[in-house]
């Protein structure tokens, strides 16, 4: 597509600060917009395999295998009925050229869906449901806990980790950020919920 820069706003105006790209694409002849940003862009299917009878445990071997060369690592974990929200965030991840990731699966189905598309999985085997958790339920609660000992686990495999929900996006390459903080040993968000 055609693609120029976007003209200064007015004097006075405040620019969008949020907006992702500074140029304009030209959709039909005449009409511009706002280039889109990358993580708009149509993403590559995940390669369909054979699913393998293998079920790896999480090791300081396999981290640090998928790790970047400065020993950096994206996290998840997800059950069977979560498997698309992986699936979105990986094709995220790959789409930012970020390949440093594993996924940690809460069941065999879950595990067995990752290895079907060529995902790094690890199981983790939490004896919890396939379906949706319910927030507040025993389940919930559970998986509350599997998420504390995973971060310890992963804490024990000396590769630096980024742990995030399945259900986050990722629009932009985290580590940039993360390397500029390099005196920072723990970093920690919340979204406030009490359960």
């Amino acid at each position: 597509l055609p693609e120029r820069q976007t003209a200064l706003p007015a004097a006075g105006v405040v620019p969008n600060a949020s907006w992702w790209s500074d140029h304009e694409v030209e959709m039909v002849p005449g009409w511009w917009c706002p280039k889109p940003p990358a993580y708009a862009m149509p993403k590559p299917e995940l390669p369909t395999l054979p699913a393998p009878t293998d079920k790896p445990k999480l090791t300081a071997a396999l981290a640090k295998k998928h790790a970047s060369a400065d020993n950096m690592l994206i996290v998840t974990y997800v059950n069977y009925n979560r498997l698309d929200f992986v699936y979105t965030l990986v094709k995220h991840l790959i789409a930012l050229n970020n390949r440093h990731f594993l996924v940690g699966a809460l069941d065999e189905d879950a595990l067995r869906g990752l290895q079907t598309h060529a995902i790094p999985a690890f199981f983790m085997d939490s004896g919890l449901t396939t379906k949706d958790y319910g927030w507040g339920t025993y389940n919930f609660r559970q998986l509350g806990l599997h998420k504390v000992q995973l971060v310890l686990d992963l804490a024990k495999t000396g590769v630096d980790v980024l742990t995030i929900d399945a259900d986050a996006f990722a629009l932009r390459d985290p580590f940039p950020y993360f390397r500029a903080l390099e005196e920072a040993d723990v970093l920690m968000s919340s979204d406030h919920l009490v359960a």
